[in-house]
């Protein structure tokens, strides 16, 4: 557990520190074998991160809109008033947290028998 916490801490914090940047230069300027290799391989590190949170952060919004159309879902299946339907769906598609469309309207249709 504490060599886990000590990686994770390496990773997160001393990775952007100032000092690291310095002992990289001066590992370059000593002309150690690894000189040229570790910092592409802490830039390739850095840049894999931010595509994981990138991928995080979709991963995540993506969870939020499939909850949100469940519950949405789940209403308008258990609901037996139109009104309450129409209204639900109407906010949904319009409300900021919902679909977020600034105009939305319902066309209604009324069956006519065959003549």
């Amino acid at each position: 557990m504490l060599y886990g916490a000590l990686q994770q801490r390496i990773m997160e914090k001393c990775l952007e520190c100032p000092r690291f940047k310095n002992d990289m230069e001066r590992l370059k300027d000593s002309g150690a074998p690894l000189s040229a290799i570790l910092p592409l391989i802490v830039a390739e590190y850095q840049e894999q991160r931010a595509r994981m949170a990138s991928m995080t952060n979709f991963v995540n919004r993506k969870t939020r809109e499939m909850k949100f159309l469940h519950e949405l879902s789940v209403v308008l299946q258990t609901s037996m008033d139109l009104d309450e339907v129409l209204s639900v769906a109407m906010t949904a598609i319009t409300a900021g947290k919902g679909f977020g469309m600034n105009r939305a309207f319902l066309l209604m249709l009324t069956r006519i028998a065959n003549i």
